[in-house]
């Protein structure tokens, strides 16, 4: 992956979450968390891809219009197919449970890692969080009950 990868990445992530909120902050603050998580945890292996997919990993799932600003074969040519295929497994499809999205994710490495960042960083979101203690026990049990799956598979 070179410099304009990484750029290209940013820019989409930037513009598809401008104006989101990730609790009371900027959504871009949740994405560089997970990407810090992912730069510094897990297999160096698919470090580059983890960390493109990881500043994309909501993306498509929160704005699905962004797969049409270019071609797929643009996309392929940026990312390549690698990090297009760990993109497609981390984004929940609207038919699917929370653990079948789970499993998905655990089908590729590249995806089980970042969705494992992912998870932690709302699990430590969740300490400093003022939902309500049942909302907030409820999402606890559902991102541990993950986090378990995906270290185990």
């Amino acid at each position: 992956m070179n410099i304009h990868t990484y750029d290209k990445a940013w820019e989409i992530a930037r513009n598809a979450h401008r104006g989101q909120k990730y609790g009371a902050y900027d959504y871009m603050y949740h994405i560089q968390s997970v990407v810090s998580r992912c730069a510094t945890w897990g297999d160096y292996r698919f470090k580059d891809e983890a960390i493109i997919v990881a500043i994309m990993h909501d993306v498509f799932e929160d704005h699905p219009e962004t797969k049409t600003i270019m071609s797929f074969e643009l996309w392929l040519e940026i990312f390549g197919r690698r990090t297009l295929n760990a993109l497609a497994y981390i984004t929940k499809q609207e038919d699917e449970t929370y653990h079948q999205y789970i499993v998905r994710c655990s089908k590729d490495e590249v995806a089980r890692m970042v969705k494992s960042c992912d998870l932690v960083e709302n699990l430590t979101a969740l300490e400093f969080s003022n939902m309500d203690v049942f909302r907030k026990t409820k999402l606890r049990d559902r991102y541990t009950d993950a986090m378990i799956y995906l270290m185990n598979h």
